[in-house]
């Protein structure tokens, strides 16, 4: 029986005889099987038609953790499914979730619930690819759409600066009065179209995870960002607690969350200071917190805040900004295995927390009984 549309599925297994069995079953219904005794026989067998990877639950956690990362950067849709052997007892949660498995499924439950478990993880794959394609035609979309705004835009800003300057003549009180209300206007539609144009570079570039100097990162942008805050009665700067590790990030998005928590919170704060702390709250963990002593954020704002273009003032023309800064960071940590997240009390300030999981993690296995191979 043919299926051509189904995925690849590689099966990575040190345990010869299983590895043979397990391919057999599988071919036996029609998928395509790629097999490797070891993660780097796996990493050099994986190409384009994959997206299931079937892992023995006995191999080596970091270099799975590894490969399985590096598979995804190749094939962001791909579906992991733990197969375990009798020995291995109860999986823990923190197994599953360190190795991103999406189901498991024991050797002794014999090949028709095996089948069942590559066949919904399969259907996971392409469910998953075809929206991933739809999001990427819709950001190609917006980008070009942005960039043709983006000139007009100029162009119109241009043309009603000079006229607030009296290029073409005195303005009465009242036509300055509706120019300031256009220019404000047409600057918030470029902001928008810049800001959509920056997401869909972000978002239609490859990214690539690497290990990223958090500390250093922070301490620019703070530097950078003191210019700001000159003549106000508002500080800023960085507090670095202990030795903190590098995080694994995509560089570029990673100074895009921080430099957008940080615009956000000089923004919002009239007085008072803003601060970001950077530390290693537990091992394999960095945190990034802003904190402000802005006006605040009620509670049940604390996650409608993250949504596209929301904003708790849209009426307020003293600060611009259309609601997509927080939306994009969120969605960008957790792309890279993190989190935001806010805490605030009205009247007291906000501290927005970002955190990264550390590189540079000390070797360890799944299983206390495995051996190394």
């Amino acid at each position: 029986m043919s299926r051509p549309s189904v995925p690849a599925v590689l099966v990575v297994d040190y345990d010869v005889t299983r590895l043979a069995r397990t391919r057999a079953v599988l071919e036996g219904e029609g998928h395509g099987v790629v097999v490797a005794r070891d993660s780097a026989m796996a990493a050099a067998a994986a190409d384009a038609s994959l997206g299931v990877l079937l892992l023995a639950d006995e191999m080596q956690l970091v270099p799975t953790r590894r490969l399985v990362g590096a598979l995804r950067q190749q094939v962001p849709a791909l579906q992991v499914v733990l197969l375990a052997s009798e020995r291995s007892g109860q999986l823990t949660r923190e197994t599953l979730e360190r190795l991103g498995v999406h189901g498991y499924v024991f050797e002794g439950d014999g090949p028709e619930r095996l089948l069942r478990a590559v066949d919904a993880a399969a259907r996971s794959y392409q469910a998953i690819a075809q929206a991933q394609a739809s999001d990427r035609l819709k950001m190609e979309l917006l980008a070009s759409v942005s960039h043709e705004f983006r000139s007009p835009l100029h162009i119109i800003l241009g043309y009603l600066d000079l006229a607030r300057e009296g290029a073409f003549g005195e303005l009465s009180t009242a036509l300055a009065d509706a120019m300031d209300k256009v220019s404000w206007n047409a600057g918030q539609l470029l902001e928008l179209v810049e800001d959509f144009l920056d997401l869909a570079k972000l978002e239609t570039a490859a990214g690539k995870i690497e290990q990223v100097d958090l500390t250093r990162l922070v301490r620019t942008l703070v530097t950078d960002n003191e210019l700001l805050v000159q003549g106000r009665a508002l500080t800023v700067r960085a507090e670095v607690r202990g030795p903190v590790p590098r995080v694994l990030a995509e560089g570029a998005k990673l100074r895009v969350i921080v430099q957008n928590l940080l615009t956000n919170a000089l923004k919002f704060t009239e007085r008072g200071e803003v601060v970001v702390v950077l530390e290693p709250p537990l091992p394999g963990v960095v945190q990034v917190h802003v904190r402000d002593t802005g006006p605040g954020i009620p509670a049940d704002a604390f996650e409608r805040i993250f949504d596209l273009f929301a904003q708790l003032q849209p009426g307020d023309m003293r600060k611009k900004g259309i609601g997509l800064g927080l939306a994009l960071s969120r969605r960008f940590a957790r792309g890279m295995g993190g989190d935001l997240t806010v805490t605030s009390h009205v009247g007291t300030g906000s501290t927005f927390t970002l955190t990264l999981p550390a590189a540079g993690e000390t070797a360890e296995r799944v299983l206390p009984h495995a051996d190394a191979r």
